[in-house]
């Protein structure tokens, strides 16, 4: 990722590009977060129950950016970050040999701040928000060999607020 000024005249179109024009690029390195998940069958007598629960957690997208302090490019980007983390138990029913099917419910955690310096103001932004979604699948199994399945999940839309500080000069 890089951040790009882009402003309604034209300097940024001069040879040499001025200061406030300049490309800033993230020094953070890349930290990816954890994947977590858990799934059980249950036995009754020791006999594997056609039910199974499960659970998850994982960084549907995004992530957290720094970028380092240069004094020679007016204005920086300090520290960005927008994520949605994704929370999603379920439960699947094995109903015959060759069907199976499951539902899941999706609950979304968005994180959003944004700290910077004349780009194009100063700004200390925050927010947070949830969301909900579901997902069913089939899993059909019409031979040992071969296993078929479908899913459909529905649009996560995760709402956010927060607050910040914003000079404009």
């Amino acid at each position: 990722r890089f951040y790009q000024p882009i402003f309604a005249d034209d300097r940024c179109t001069q040879t040499p590009q001025p200061p406030e024009c300049q490309r800033q690029e993230p020094t953070s390195p890349i930290r990816p977060l954890p994947t977590l998940g858990f799934a059980t069958r249950l036995k009754r007598e020791g006999v594997p129950s056609r039910l199974t629960f499960g659970v998850g957690l994982w960084n549907t997208f995004g992530g957290q950016l720094e970028y380092k302090d240069d004094p020679l490019i007016p204005g920086t980007i300090r520290e960005t970050r927008n994520a949605v983390i994704e929370i999603v138990p379920g439960v699947a029913y094995e109903v015959n040999d060759v069907l199976s099917v499951g539902v899941a419910f999706r609950l979304g955690v968005g994180l959003f701040d944004s700290l910077s310096e004349q780009r194009p103001s100063n700004a200390d932004l925050s927010a947070t928000g949830l969301g909900a979604a579901g997902t069913i699948g089939v899993m059909l199994k019409p031979s040992d060999k071969l296993q078929l399945g479908f899913v459909y999940r529905t649009p996560l839309t995760v709402t956010t607020k927060g607050d910040g500080t914003l000079l404009v000069a």
